[in-house]
């Protein structure tokens, strides 16, 4: 609703960056039981039974939004091919991971920026945060195992 909102004139809707909100078990009960986890629910699932019987194998026409995306995700890889592997023993990652995602913390909000309209620009400042949160957490060197969303 609130991108909707947004596009409408007589909204003033402010977009912010999101901040980490589930903290304890008590704290996953209340999402699993929000309007929000309903239709973050209801879209997954609708996109899954689209997928449904579909063949991988077919070529499809992209979209225009669908190539800005791709666009996005080359430049993601030019900046792997640009951060090489720091030479180290690997148990817990490659330290050179910090600098890739340092680099993409620091370019996300205008890469998302050129994928919004002029009505949503705003939404980057939110956006761009799940982008960086989808590769994982440079502290640790955790490249993301989906469990949880932060």
């Amino acid at each position: 609703p609130d991108v909707i909102c947004a596009m409408s004139s007589d909204c003033h809707h402010t977009f912010r960056a999101p901040t980490k909100e589930i903290h304890s078990p008590a704290d996953i009960e209340r999402w699993t039981k929000s309007q929000a986890y309903s239709d973050i629910m209801g879209l997954v699932l609708a996109l899954n039974d689209a997928a449904k019987g579909k063949k991988s194998s077919i070529e499809y026409s992209k979209s225009p939004a669908v190539d800005q995306l791709l666009r996005l995700l080359d430049r993601l890889d030019r900046l792997i091919d640009e951060t090489p592997p720091t030479d180290q023993p690997q148990r817990f990652g490659n330290k050179a991971f910090r600098t890739w995602h340092a680099q993409v913390l620091k370019d996300s909000e205008g890469l998302v920026s050129e994928l919004l309209s002029d009505e949503v620009k705003g939404a980057a400042v939110e956006l761009s945060q799940y982008l960086t949160g989808g590769f994982g957490d440079a502290t640790r060197i955790d490249y993301g195992t989906g469990e949880g969303h932060e």
